[in-house]
């Protein structure tokens, strides 16, 4: 059964462009509406899978405000669609939760891919309420641990992206969160996993990492993946030509996926990140929650970092002891993922014991507010 889509837009021609494009593409509208009241009506009677809202509509309520309603009071999720490409629209539509963005004009393929993209995160939101065992990250990268709820509903969403092609994404979340693990995990979930894995450098983007079969990331194969790696740090030029690549689909089928060392809205400015570009990056986002609202993943994240060492120091530590593994539990984790690792590498290091005990994860001395900050910068 073709998914059902709502779309509310003031501007008669550009409704029925919508309406045509979406019938092409197989969906069905329910109608199409021009004011934040007949939109909630709309999704009262007739409970569509998801409404296309325009920011600026007829009415007392803007499309924000109609989105929001929606979403509290029907459950229903919007994608958002605006004229104006600004820092103040950007704040209004954010403060709606919607599954994507669009900014006009745009193209039929970037409708599309927007569209299966908040289609395929809602089929993965309702899968993890029927079966909260499902979506398991991949065994072939552990660091991904999606024992937890709040990661395993984010490795369903990944697994949705690639396998419906979308070509760009944004991954976000504090720093040490695993964004680059969960970029290879997604490139691995995709048609051809083994075609390029490209890591480019936002404050160097000439380089390429090493290890990755690209001299140029412009040059990926088809079905590769570029991530790009603290992407607010990219010159304006390289920003001008990846917006320009992104615009005309010359990419070559590859992936993009972006990744900010922290939230990309606030690198949002003059001469520092565009936002027609945040708005194109930002079309599907997927969020890390931090290492300590998904205590779950502590001890398992920990246990793939302990036989790693293992392999690498080729030791036998059995794991952590019962007291050691409360002390992981509760800490705090402001280096994430990463600060666990390091933890975890230099108990073994140092401790050639067969159980790691608590002194020898060091710790028990807190974190100043100089160390966690610096850990933050970097």
């Amino acid at each position: 059964m073709p998914a059902k889509i709502l779309i509310v837009e003031d501007e008669r021609i550009t409704a029925e462009d919508l309406r045509d494009i979406l019938t092409d593409l197989g969906y069905f509208v329910t109608r199409i509406v021009s004011s934040g009241a007949e939109a909630i009506a709309e999704v009262e009677q007739n409970r569509p899978d998801l409404v296309l809202m325009d920011i600026n509509i007829h009415g007392d309520m803007d499309g924000t405000e109609v989105a929001r309603a929606i979403l509290a009071g029907y459950d229903v999720p919007s994608i958002i669609l605006s004229a104006h490409a600004d820092v103040h629209t950007l704040r209004r539509a954010r403060a709606a939760q919607p599954l994507g963005y669009l900014t006009k004009p745009f193209r039929d393929f970037e409708l599309r891919t927007v569209i299966e993209a908040a289609l395929a995160r809602r089929k993965a939101e309702t899968a993890a309420v029927a079966d909260d065992g499902a979506g398991k990250a991949d065994p072939r990268d552990a660091e991904i641990a999606a024992v937890s709820e709040e990661m395993s509903s984010v490795v369903r969403f990944v697994c949705c992206i690639a396998q419906n092609e979308v070509r760009i994404a944004l991954i976000e979340g504090e720093p040490g969160a695993g964004k680059k693990h969960l970029a290879r995990f997604l490139h691995s979930c995709r048609r051809h996993p083994n075609a390029p894995f490209v890591v480019v450098h936002g404050g160097a983007p000439h380089e390429v990492e090493a290890g990755s079969s690209a001299t140029s990331w412009w040059e990926t194969k088809a079905g590769g993946t570029i991530f790009l790696e603290d992407v607010e740090k990219m010159p304006p030029r390289q920003q001008n030509e990846l917006l320009r690549r992104i615009e005309d689909n010359s990419l070559r089928d590859a992936c993009v996926v972006a990744a900010p060392c922290r939230g990309l809205d606030q690198a949002v400015g003059p001469g520092v990140f565009r936002l027609e570009l945040y708005y194109r990056l930002n079309a599907i986002s997927v969020r890390i929650p931090p290492l300590r609202d998904r205590r779950q993943d502590i001890l398992p994240l920990a246990a793939c970092f302990i036989q790693r060492q293992n392999e690498c120091l080729q030791s036998d530590v059995r794991g952590l002891s019962d007291p050691a593994a409360a002390l992981l539990l509760a800490h705090h984790w402001p280096g994430n993922v990463d600060e666990l690792r390091s933890v975890i590498e230099r108990a073994m290091r140092f401790e050639r014991a067969p159980w790691i005990d608590p002194a020898a994860l060091c710790l028990d001395i807190p974190w100043n507010a100089a160390r966690t900050d610096a850990m933050s910068a970097s």
